[in-house]
């Protein structure tokens, strides 16, 4: 069903059976897909979904996860992609996806958009790849 996050202990069966979740939140975006994850701590899930909206969802004492906090994504209605990166021992979290026919990426911690790029929509088909190694800092922000 759309909107749900299910969590899974990356362990092998070794008789072959179903591995079930060990944890599942219904609805976390409410009945829209569910676009992106990112676990962003041991107890901390992070995810962007068709609804426009990023959601940290949490678990609590019994290892269940619920969502705790929901914020709309009012410049970025369709967010597909959600990353973590590390600058100087500092964390923060970029999300893109499309505004209309661009596809754009913000950096949440700054509220900054990193890049726009005009591409037809998002009925088309599309790939995005973003290195958040920290050596391409170190290059010049534009090619002539």
């Amino acid at each position: 069903s759309r909107g749900n996050i299910a969590v899974f202990l990356l362990v092998q069966s070794e008789d072959g059976t179903e591995v079930a979740p060990t944890s599942l939140a219904h609805r976390v975006h409410k009945k829209e897909y569910v676009n992106g994850i990112l676990c962003f701590s041991n107890d901390k899930i992070i995810s962007v979904g068709n609804d426009g909206c990023i959601r940290h969802s949490r678990f609590n004492d019994s290892r269940e996860l619920a969502c705790v906090l929901s914020l709309p994504l009012s410049s970025l209605p369709g967010p597909s992609h959600i990353y973590q990166y590390s600058i100087g021992g500092k964390r923060a979290v970029i999300v893109a996806g499309y505004h209309g026919n661009a596809f754009l990426a913000f950096d949440l911690n700054s509220g900054y958009e990193l890049f726009r790029i005009d591409t037809g929509g998002r009925q088309r088909n599309h790939s995005c790849s973003i290195d958040l190694n920290p050596a391409w800092q170190h290059f010049p922000a534009a090619y002539g």
